[in-house]
């Protein structure tokens, strides 16, 4: 006799009539909707990836990735095996996502020995890969780090490699540097390797931020106060010169943070970056920032409203990091100022959104999800996206709230394609999200990182990925 799932049925008749961008979003939403047999999630998503629609193939390889949280324990061989096949596949972006997924899709069976022998796996695909499929497999790389038996062998691995890049703007291969020093506890060499070795051959603006955000994270690692001082100062005080003073900002920022609890190590951090102020200006407002403010809301809020671009993108970026301070935040300013300046195209404005969808979701503010409605009527279609997603997700997880109702329901007559996809995929991110025993952090970074939210996905991957050192060290 036929098994018949009402929903899943639901969702297959749906194909036959939405548009292309919901069915992106249906491709996605459906690796983490659990109401629905397994046989048939795959089924359609078998189906998506082998769409004439680009954009819906990657999609189903985003699901098929993430749907391994629904069956952990289990081996996921039909997926790993359909993952695996379209590595094969003559276009670059597809063989990019298939190499994330298959690092993804391992990562989250929770089996050491599944993970292990996918890292070996992705480790033999880096021959004869153009550089871009390789920065695929090296964030998988550095995922699967952590079960890997050889994982300074690994590390030095993605280090050669490097060595014989090419290519101008390699973000995705730094966040998986970054996660494999983490995984491999090399910290304080790939701090030295990103100084000499990365930073003063970057003549791309946005990898030298990436890279140095890279940096900020890896820093707060190294053990020794007196070490990891001497590598700020390098930094700082480097031959080279940036293009931009954002990724210094970060590092100064940032580190401030690591410091945050050892007043002799603030005093001596303060010092230090009193003795650069004078050469830029943007530095002195940072000085006094930090200086004066003692709570992380209004360090954030004072840099995130400078009249300077890189100092207010500087404090947005801070902003994802605050997991790790554990302090008590309030939101409301924060995403008030977000929603301020949501029609800006700078990209800075929409990392607000982001980063305030995360403070929600992850520290169960559902109630905030209201505070999402004036984005979704951004200008900007990433914005609508996102911000539908937040909403539906929040609504989702607070749906008794009868002002959030009274907006669920206008939205779901919305005929903005973008607004739709959000409401789709934020209708079952929520299974996942605060129901199992994975980091709710590195789910979400991970699904930002696919989407193609490089900095909001590595920022949310990389915190998770150091907090459980991150306070070791004591005043």
């Amino acid at each position: 006799m036929k098994h018949y799932d009402p929903i899943a049925e639901f969702l297959l008749e749906r194909l036959k009539t939405v548009s292309m961008t919901e069915q992106e979003a249906l491709a996605i939403a459906l690796g983490f909707e659990p109401n629905i047999k397994k046989k048939i999630r795959f089924r359609y998503l078998e189906n998506a990836i082998k769409s004439q629609n680009l954009s819906i193939r990657r999609s189903g390889i985003i699901g098929l990735a993430f749907s391994s949280i629904l069956e952990k324990g289990k081996k996921p061989k039909r997926q790993q095996k359909v993952l695996k096949k379209h590595f094969k596949d003559p276009l670059s972006s597809i063989r990019i996502t298939s190499a994330l997924g298959q690092g993804i899709n391992a990562y989250f069976t929770q089996n050491t020995k599944i993970k292990r022998k996918v890292n070996k796996e992705i480790k033999k695909k880096f021959k004869n890969q153009p550089e871009q499929v390789k920065q695929g497999l090296a964030v998988s790389m550095g995922l699967l780090g952590e079960a890997s038996k050889s994982s300074s062998k690994d590390f030095k691995f993605l280090l050669d490699s490097y060595l014989n890049f090419k290519l101008e703007n390699p973000t995705l291969y730094f966040i998986g540097f970054a996660l494999s020093a983490i995984n491999s506890g090399n910290t304080e060499n790939a701090t030295d390797f990103i100084l000499e070795s990365i930073i003063p051959h970057l003549t791309n603006k946005e990898s030298r931020r990436i890279t140095i955000i890279c940096f900020a994270f890896l820093l707060p690692l190294i053990s020794d106060p007196i070490i990891r001082m001497e590598k700020l100062n390098k930094l700082i005080h480097g031959e080279f010169e940036f293009q931009s003073k954002f990724g210094t900002d970060l590092a100064i920022i940032f580190t401030f943070f690591s410091l945050y609890n050892n007043k002799p190590m603030k005093k001596k951090f303060l010092q230090s970056l009193e003795q650069i102020k004078e050469l830029d200006p943007d530095y002195d407002q940072i000085y006094q920032i930090l200086s004066t403010n003692q709570q992380i809301m209004k360090i954030l809020l004072g840099l995130i409203r400078s009249n300077t671009m890189d100092i207010k993108a500087s404090g947005i970026n801070v902003s994802f990091f605050l997991e790790t301070t554990k302090e008590s935040i309030d939101l409301e300013p924060f995403i008030k100022e977000g929603i301020a300046q949501r029609d800006s195209g700078y990209f800075g404005r929409f990392l607000i959104l982001l980063r305030s969808f995360s403070f929600c979701l992850l520290e169960d503010k559902y109630s905030y999800a209201s505070y999402f409605e004036p984005f979704i009527y951004s200008s900007d279609q990433q914005v609508k996206r996102i911000a539908s997603l937040a909403y539906s997700c929040l609504h989702q997880m607070n749906p008794e709230n009868k002002e959030n109702l009274e907006i669920i329901d206008r939205l779901q007559k919305e005929q903005d394609e973008n607004v739709r996809w959000g409401l789709i995929i934020g209708s079952s991110l929520p299974q996942i999200i605060g129901k199992s025993a994975i980091d709710d952090e590195l789910v979400l970074g991970l699904l930002l990182l696919c989407l193609g939210f490089t900095e909001a996905g590595m920022s949310l991957i990389l915190s998770q990925a150091m907090v459980p050192t991150f306070y070791q060290e004591k005043e």
